[in-house]
């Protein structure tokens, strides 16, 4: 009696942790890009850090979203590189998509929530947090330009990354 009862405990305890692993980010709205823009970023992604993701309900998301979010360090330069040259051979609509929507709305989501925690692999037992998405709600219009403005520059940074990762393909294939 004493195993199945000890099993049952087992079995219960590994469906309630999937079940607080599954929500981690419940407040990620980001409509997901095209499908060959995803598979660019999990593919460059992936090659940096083995638990990158591009689902939004992962533990790891939100340290996966900053190799695109977190301008001016060398992960992002490598990952906006990576996915860029792969992202060449996406369609136009497709890479318009992710530059003009996907990438501006995820960076904003993720300036507001990069400080949150998800209870993960680690077994930190801590949860996502809402306060900021409070602390932003109080904000300032200023705060909000701010934000708009950020991710206007990071589209533009991401453009500019595909081109010049364009020309270096090229350059190198002549």
């Amino acid at each position: 009696m004493q195993l199945i009862t000890s099993s049952v405990v087992i079995v219960l305890g590994y469906f309630a942790a999937s079940a607080a692993a599954a929500d981690c980010n419940p407040s990620y709205n980001v409509t997901a890009g095209p499908e060959c823009i995803s598979n660019c970023r999990q593919k460059a992604g992936s090659a940096m850090w083995s638990d990158y993701t591009t689902d939004p309900t992962s533990p790891n998301y939100i340290e996966s979203l900053s190799y695109e979010c977190v301008k001016g360090t060398p992960t992002y330069t490598t990952f906006m590189t990576q996915s860029g040259i792969c992202m060449m051979s996406c369609s136009s609509d497709d890479q318009a998509d992710y530059g003009n929507r996907e990438h501006t709305e995820a960076c904003a989501w993720y300036t507001e929530h990069s400080s949150d925690t998800c209870a993960g692999a680690s077994g930190s037992g801590s949860t996502a947090s809402a306060s900021g998405s409070d602390a932003s709600a109080s904000g300032s219009d200023s705060s909000e330009e701010t934000t708009d403005e950020s991710a206007a520059n990071s589209v533009k940074m991401g453009s500019l990354m595909v081109s010049v990762a364009a020309a270096g393909v090229a350059a190198l294939l002549l």
